[in-house]
């Protein structure tokens, strides 16, 4: 008798325990199907808000909203977003910066001047150069405000807002672009500039 409660106790317990893995598979299959479905919702929703992003014109301005938070960088909400009389539709058809208002010299404005000086500078340069025979131009000397501007940029910090000035100056900036630019706005500027550089 002994024998047979122990078989009958035997065979509870593994009919529970083969009950209870199966119910514990079941629910594990349905979590894995819960959190791939949720991941699915979740993938549609933004695919769905991405394209009413491309066919709303909030502000009524002309760029889509997508285009405005996504290329331009401008706000859908306001038509004129950087407050200059000119819609951002308007400047991006001119090929400005819809972001800056008209006369202020902002962050893309003074990096396409400097490339554009640093390209005519080195045609120059060049065919001074093969006017005279010589090899490859020397860089131009700068001050030494401008030198410890540089100094500054190649230790990772930032320079005063003279040695900006300076630096913008040698480079070939107008003084009177300079000069209706606050230290404030250079300062914070180059801040940008300098983020914009460290990220790959």
């Amino acid at each position: 008798m002994h024998d047979k409660l122990i078989k009958i106790g035997f065979w509870v317990f593994a009919a529970t325990a083969v009950f209870f893995g199966a119910a514990s598979i079941n629910q594990k299959i349905k979590i894995v199907n819960v959190g791939t479905q949720e991941s699915n919702a979740a993938t549609s929703a933004a695919a769905f808000d991405d394209a009413r992003l491309r066919v709303i014109d909030t502000d009524e301005d002309g760029l889509d909203d997508w285009s405005e938070l996504n290329v331009h960088k401008t706000s859908p909400y306001l038509a004129d977003s950087d407050s200059d009389g000119a819609t951002d539709s308007e400047e991006v058809a001119l090929g400005t910066d819809p972001v800056c208002p008209a006369g202020r010299v902002c962050g893309s404005d003074i990096i396409n001047t400097l490339e554009g000086i640093q390209e005519e500078l080195t045609a120059a340069e060049l065919g001074a150069s093969a006017e005279a025979g010589q090899g490859s131009p020397e860089a131009t000397d700068f001050s030494p405000e401008s030198q410890a501007a540089l100094d500054a940029l190649e230790a990772g910090g930032i320079p005063t807002a003279e040695q900006i000035r300076a630096l913008l100056r040698d480079s070939g900036i107008p003084e009177d672009q300079l000069a209706g630019t606050s230290d404030e706005d250079l300062v914070q500027l180059f801040q940008e500039v300098a983020e914009e550089q460290q990220t790959p």
